[in-house]
């Protein structure tokens, strides 16, 4: 798969995000117009995610609307509902 490599900018960074606690994910590049964040927000589908986003019930697959309600209930620096 083109562009999903663990050596592609925005997934290599997830490991180093996850040993902060910070939940991060890609956006697949097919569901989303490259380096438009409201495309990203409004058409991505989560490509991969890290540990701490995990926790929270994040997974590949997912669009913006279950993260939205997976992630609403926590506040900042917390990494459990």
């Amino acid at each position: 798969m083109p562009g999903s490599a663990s050596t592609t900018p925005g997934v290599s960074r997830l490991p180093a995000l996850d040993r902060r606690g910070i939940a991060a994910l890609t956006v697949a590049a097919a569901s989303a117009r490259i380096g438009d964040a409201r495309s990203s927000y409004e058409d991505g589908v989560l490509s991969r995610v890290n540990g701490s986003a995990a926790a929270l019930g994040l997974k590949p697959g997912m669009t913006r609307t279950t993260p939205s309600r997976s992630c609403a209930a926590l506040s900042p620096g917390r990494t459990k509902p």
